[in-house]
């Protein structure tokens, strides 16, 4: 079998198996599991910040779930980052912790551990902190009041 007549039947096949593969892939991967988190983190019914809020997942076993991050002012308000500075996190359970800290413009966090906040010290940690979430498919709203 000649060049000419064996490249454009495995050219086809290979397409085939590229397409198959990818549409795999697409209906794996669907927002049907991903949740779009928002919140206000507080003390005492008050907004505290500058600073992060971190998901881990409880489930240190699971490689498809990674940690999600989000960032807050003086108001509190966050919304959860996934890596990629995806919006969301995949849905399940999630350990959380809150640290004082800032973000710079570049995007890279700014945590001084000598930074006054109104953070208290156990929510720095998440084994610590005693702070869960259940995160769901879709939109959702997750505040924190933390006792101080």
């Amino acid at each position: 079998m000649d060049f000419q007549t064996w490249y454009p039947m495995v050219r086809s096949r290979f397409l085939f198996a590229a397409l198959v593969v990818l549409l795999l892939c697409l209906a794996g991967c669907g927002e049907k599991d991903w949740g779009h988190v928002t919140g206000t983190v507080t003390v005492e019914g008050a907004p505290v910040g500058p600073g992060t809020i971190l998901f881990e997942p409880t489930e240190r076993e699971e490689t498809t779930t990674r940690a999600a991050i989000g960032y807050f002012q003086e108001d509190g308000k966050y919304s959860l980052i996934s890596a990629g500075k995806v919006e969301g996190i995949k849905a399940g359970e999630y350990r959380v912790m809150i640290r004082g800290g800032s973000q710079e413009a570049s995007g890279d966090e700014q945590v001084d551990p000598n930074m006054t906040t109104k953070i208290p010290a156990r929510y720095r940690e998440n084994r610590s902190s005693g702070l869960t979430a259940t995160v769901k498919p879709g939109n959702q709203t997750i505040d924190f009041d933390l006792e101080p």
